[in-house]
């Protein structure tokens, strides 16, 4: 209905939701409707996630501070991914170089209000290949 959603399964019905009707897709979480473990997954999945963007990168900790403060549950799973891709690229390149790759994909990602793991990842492999071209001219000039 315009006010609810309901929910059935084999005609029997499960569950009510209200409806949300604001513009900004905000979420409506009924506690009672998670398995009894996602109330330890999501508090604890956070504050991991930040104490390792913390190790990562300072602007990742920001970053993940203002997504964190907007929508815990809407940028847990960006989050992830932003951290795994950092992960990657620090293995790959090593922690300085990755670094700064890192801050300039977050710079990227801001001016283009586009935080998204995928777009993410494109930009580390886009810096990591101007790297490669770079090199490679200064091996052939020298």
């Amino acid at each position: 209905t315009d006010n609810q959603v309901e929910i059935f399964l084999n005609l029997e019905r499960l569950a009510v939701h209200p409806r949300c009707r604001s513009k900004s897709g905000e979420r409506i979480k009924i506690a009672e409707h998670f398995p009894p473990n996602s109330d330890a997954y999501y508090e604890a999945t956070p504050q991991g996630l930040l104490s390792q963007s913390r190790f990562i990168h300072p602007e990742l900790n920001k970053l993940f501070i203002e997504l964190f403060n907007a929508d815990v549950f809407a940028h847990i799973r960006r989050a992830q991914g932003l951290v795994s891709a950092c992960t990657k690229e620090i293995n790959h390149a090593g922690h300085e170089v990755a670094s700064e790759r890192i801050a300039a994909a977050i710079a990227t990602m801001r001016r283009y209000n586009r935080i998204r793991a995928p777009y993410f990842k494109d930009l580390l492999m886009q810096a990591r290949k101007q790297s490669k071209n770079t090199q490679a001219e200064r091996d052939i000039r020298a």
